[in-house]
């Protein structure tokens, strides 16, 4: 019987060892648990001031308060996000991103200030389904289609339309080297001939269609030079048969093809006796 039972002692020290070292790395872990958390906490150790610069019409208050709520809380429940060594850099970008118009942010901690500063995108045209389209969204003189632009603006802005896409936010509409080809004509129709350009539509097989406020369309193609477009219109304009419609309402003037060139008149009822 003393055999038996220097055996079963001999048989349960290995899971007394056990217990005991897992009791203590236990105690251990929740030890340094504690100290990180304590130290961490400190207040001396947080972020305790946001400085802003840059934009012209986005709030800086706004700004200040998508940083704030991103460095609310704790990492794994642990460690505040306000802490200085380990705030989330990555996600207060982001914040700040999202907020409309705002872009390429940058964040640099000093101490216990975080500076944030950012560029804003500035509205130059927009980007519409349709010439009368309510629902527009702001495009950069880039192209870039950055927020949804209040109604009724059409008058302010010239619309630009893209048969393959549709408008949308944070979207490339069209290239730069689209908008500077547009833009250049619209500005050389109003400063040669005084049209007023309110949509140009680029279609899907590369035409630009140019809506004028008096309801008349010009077309061209965006692989013609825009002065041999300026140098067909000239030669329309200053020819006696079509010398009127530089004041007259028109349906259309084509510049597409060549050297022929298109003009389709209004067609006007004769009056009734």
């Amino acid at each position: 019987m003393a055999y038996r039972s220097s055996r079963k002692k001999k048989q349960s020290s290995p899971l007394k060892r056990q217990l005991f070292f897992g009791g203590s790395t236990l105690i251990l872990l929740g030890v340094c648990m504690y100290g990180v958390w304590w130290g961490t906490a400190q207040d001396a150790v947080h972020i305790h001031e946001v400085e802003v610069s840059g934009g012209s019409t986005v709030s800086h208050d706004r700004i200040k308060e998508a940083v704030w709520n991103t460095l609310r809380g704790r990492h794994y429940l642990l460690v505040d996000r306000s802490f200085q060594y380990l705030y989330p850099e990555v996600a207060v970008r982001e914040a700040v991103e999202s907020v409309p118009r705002v872009h390429d942010v940058s964040v640099v901690r000093d101490g216990d200030k975080l500076q944030v500063s950012f560029g804003e995108y500035e509205p130059y045209a927009l980007w519409c389904d349709t010439s009368d389209d309510e629902t527009c969204v702001f495009l950069t003189k880039e192209g870039f289609g950055f927020d949804e632009a209040p109604r009724l603006t059409g008058g302010v802005f010239v619309r630009y339309i893209t048969e393959t896409a549709s408008s949308t936010s944070n979207t490339q509409a069209l290239s730069a080297t689209e908008m500077l080809r547009g833009s250049t004509f619209i500005y050389a129709l109003q400063q040669e001939f005084g049209f007023d350009v309110t949509s140009v539509t680029y279609t899907a097989d590369g035409d630009e269609v140019y809506l004028l406020a008096r309801g008349s369309r010009i077309l061209r193609t965006g692989e013609d030079p825009i002065d041999d477009s300026l140098e067909k219109l000239r030669t329309i304009f200053g020819s006696e048969q079509f010398v009127h419609l530089i004041t007259t309402p028109f349906e259309y003037i084509d510049v597409r093809f060549g050297n022929r060139v298109f003009v389709k008149e209004i067609e006007t009822l004769p009056r009734e006796e």
